[in-house]
């Protein structure tokens, strides 16, 4: 297994990789995940993993996010949470897990990490109970 590190690199603007990708990690800021799904989907191979770092504070509105940057509505997170779950199956990939991230961000943002697969043969989780359940332990952290 090889590790190709591509930081400050714009993922929109890389159409190609010498090999189809096992697992991707993703961590951006100041883009939505939405816009990064889509290229990252066409680099893995057919079974390829995500795992995302879903960063509320550049998902929500501006309206949303509270002085700082910090979001810290759990309708905010769930609505959030949901969305990205939609942009991850509209650029065909499947919702595998959802656990918040045991390490806030700046300022004290919630996170959360997001598994995605592209492989069809795997079905969805239960994506709102998966945002539930995540919401439910992020508050115990």
């Amino acid at each position: 297994p090889r590790v190709v590190v591509l930081e400050r690199t714009n993922i929109r603007h890389l159409h190609s990789l010498p090999d189809p990708i096992d697992v991707a990690t993703v961590d951006v800021a100041f883009i939505s995940l939405s816009l990064v799904f889509p290229p990252v989907t066409e680099l893995l191979q057919p079974q390829g993993e995500i795992v995302a770092l879903v960063k509320p504070q550049f998902e929500a509105g501006r309206e949303q996010v509270g002085r700082g940057g910090v979001v810290k509505d759990p309708d905010v997170h769930r609505a959030v949470l949901e969305k990205v779950a939609t942009s991850a199956l509209a650029a065909r990939l499947r919702v595998r897990g959802l656990v918040p991230s045991p390490i806030k961000g700046p300022s004290g943002n919630l996170e959360f990490f997001l598994h995605l697969s592209k492989d069809e043969q795997l079905e969805d989780i239960a994506i709102e109970q998966a945002v539930r359940v995540a919401l439910s332990e992020a508050e115990t952290l």
